[in-house]
């Protein structure tokens, strides 16, 4: 029944899964408007001088400069100027009247620089031909500035392929930050030794660093968030902090205890931290000029690293586990940052996270690996732990729990503050005559059949404990306590009765029993249990006593009847001898 529900899940997330990767991936193709299609802009602008114009790599002069296009009303109508702007103010002219605008006022940590913003310009309905004149500004001398993926476009359709063309990258960083939070939750929740419980933080904040470093530019976040330059801002932040988990992860698995350098590293990582955010708060410098601090600490950090797997590596502190999961993900990190390192100082591109995301997805690939290998290894010592503690807590000859379980028991109540339960103490009656005279295989027996009738009588409502030879404890818990005791009393004696009658053993089984409440949080129940065992004892002398009365009369109505017949015995002898 389990497997085939198992089975039914598993297909139904499969369907899910499958579901999300078609909505993402196929096209919604349709006919009949007359917006459709785009005309691509990227070269058609010129400079004043009559020059082609590159707007991703614009010529300024005195930080200023102006480009311009020929724009058809009859071919674009219904179109929008569309294109995306890096780290530049402008605004856009038809015939020279202003139509659009864009100058950002940035506060706070985010600096002068927004980062990527996409726009869709609306143009004026008309026919003819006309001049579109773009004035720009450039908000600092950062080479990364200009316009990109500029065309005459649907404004909708434009901003559906921009956010379905970063799609792909916000899904994989997405996937990396929940996976990191998963490994932080675990790294907290999860019981295990203070070494493991760094490495599993460390990767955790690891993986959810990386994918805010990694996130989607223009289009994705702008349209998520709103604030283009808040998204690049964290990115900037996130990047900052990230060799602190790194660093800290690899100590870890490497055993390097040489603790000053680690604190030393860790250090001054947090004053480049400060030193950017009270520059970028009080306008004293831009995040941007003091980008070169975090990678020098980045590049720092990876000779740290590589020196301390190297000296782990050296002594045979890493283990064949670590050496096949830990260290290729953890270099493979690095490596990729170092290759988005160089290719922001010497590349032309943009996207300074490229190398980044593939480190990111081999890195959460691989430790997803060893992360499923380290919970199944758990899984299993904590199935062989429960099952060393059930062994450990439950009596071999009965089934129901033993003296240590009652003990355990026993601690827990007392933690509780509020209400009260019944102890319930037992006591098998003539065992020691069973073993003496028949063996100890019947008493055994004895003792399963007392056993089960307690099992059977109270388990619904309470726990059952074999504490001693013949010696059982039964708990009852809740605000009906007094009323299940009667009940299940009751029940007892009944499946007691009914098992003499059944099995016929040699001597019927009877159990005595005495019963004391106890109240939560009013000290310890040791008391409680006392007067139970008082009273219990107080039964069994009871029972004993009316045994000896029951037998007493027996013997006398015997030995009554006896007399009773040798009475007529008697009559009848003189009757039969009484002379004619």
């Amino acid at each position: 029944m389990k497997k085939k529900l198992a089975i039914i899940n598993a297909i139904a997330g499969f369907l899910l899964i499958i579901a999300v990767v078609l909505v993402f991936s196929l096209d919604f193709n349709y006919t009949g408007s007359r917006y459709k299609g785009k005309c691509d802009m990227n070269s058609a602008w010129h400079y004043e001088n009559g020059s082609a114009a590159d707007l991703t790599d614009l010529s300024f002069s005195e930080g200023k400069v102006s480009v311009y296009a020929a724009y058809s009303g009859d071919t674009n109508k219904g179109r929008s100027l569309c294109f995306v702007s890096r780290n530049i103010t402008f605004n856009v002219c038809l015939d020279g009247e202003d139509i659009y605008d864009f100058d950002p006022h940035l506060g706070g940590y985010y600096g002068k620089q927004y980062g990527s913003f996409t726009h869709c310009v609306t143009l004026p309905s008309g026919s003819g031909d006309h001049v579109l004149t773009i004035n720009c500004k450039e908000v600092t001398h950062e080479k990364h500035t200009g316009i990109e993926n500029i065309v005459m476009q649907n404004s909708g359709e434009y901003i559906t392929y921009a956010v379905r063309s970063e799609s792909g990258r916000f899904l994989v960083c997405i996937l990396a930050f929940f996976f990191g939070m998963a490994l932080f939750a675990f790294g907290i929740l999860q019981q295990r030794s203070q070494n493991e419980l760094v490495e599993t933080l460390s990767l955790g904040v690891t993986s959810m660093m990386l994918s805010a470093w990694s996130l989607p530019p223009a289009g994705f976040m702008q349209f998520l968030a709103g604030n283009s330059a808040a998204e690049q801002a964290l990115n900037h932040l996130s990047l900052m902090m990230l060799p602190i988990p790194i660093v800290t992860f690899v100590a870890s698995i490497a055993e390097y205890n040489k603790k000053e350098h680690i604190y030393a590293y860790i250090t001054a990582c947090i004053i480049n931290i400060i030193i950017q955010l009270i520059g970028g708060l009080t306008g004293f410098s831009d995040h941007i000029n003091t980008f070169f601090l975090t990678h020098i600490l980045i590049a720092g950090g990876t000779v740290f690293i590589i020196y301390m797997i190297h000296r782990a590596n050296k002594r045979n502190r890493l283990s064949p586990v670590q050496k096949k999961y830990i260290v290729p993900s953890a270099a493979i990190v690095v490596l990729s940052g170092l290759i988005d390192m160089i290719r922001y100082y010497f590349g032309d591109s943009i996207d300074f996270s490229a190398a980044s995301r593939f480190g990111l997805l081999f890195f959460i690939f691989i430790l997803a690996i060893y992360e499923m290998k380290q919970l199944v290894a758990i899984q299993v010592k904590g199935s062989k732990a429960e099952l060393m503690h059930k062994l450990a807590i439950e009596d071999s000859l009965t089934g129901i729990k033993n003296r240590t379980g009652f003990n355990e028991y026993e601690a827990e109540i007392m933690k509780r503050k509020k209400g009260k339960c019944l102890f319930v103490h037992f006591d098998v009656n003539r065992l020691k005559k069973v073993n003496d005279t028949y063996g100890h295989a019947e008493g055994d027996k004895h003792i399963i059949a007392a056993a089960n009738v307690l099992r059977d009588s109270f388990s619904d409502v309470g726990e059952c404990f074999r504490v001693g030879g013949d010696e059982f404890f039964v708990v009852l818990d809740g605000k009906d306590c007094h009323a299940d005791y009667k009940r299940c009393i009751k029940l007892c004696i009944e499946l007691q009765n009914e098992y003499n009658k059944s099995e016929n053993p040699p001597v019927a089984l009877q159990l005595a029993y005495g019963m004391a409440e106890y109240k939560y949080g009013n000290g310890d129940p040791e008391s409680a249990e006392r007067l139970a065992d008082t009273r219990m004892y107080e039964k069994k002398r009871q029972m004993k006593a009316d045994e000896i009365r029951k037998t007493t009369e027996e013997v006398l109505a015997g030995l009554q009847k006896k007399a009773d017949v040798r009475e007529k015995g008697n009559a009848y002898c003189a009757k039969i001898t009484k002379p004619v």
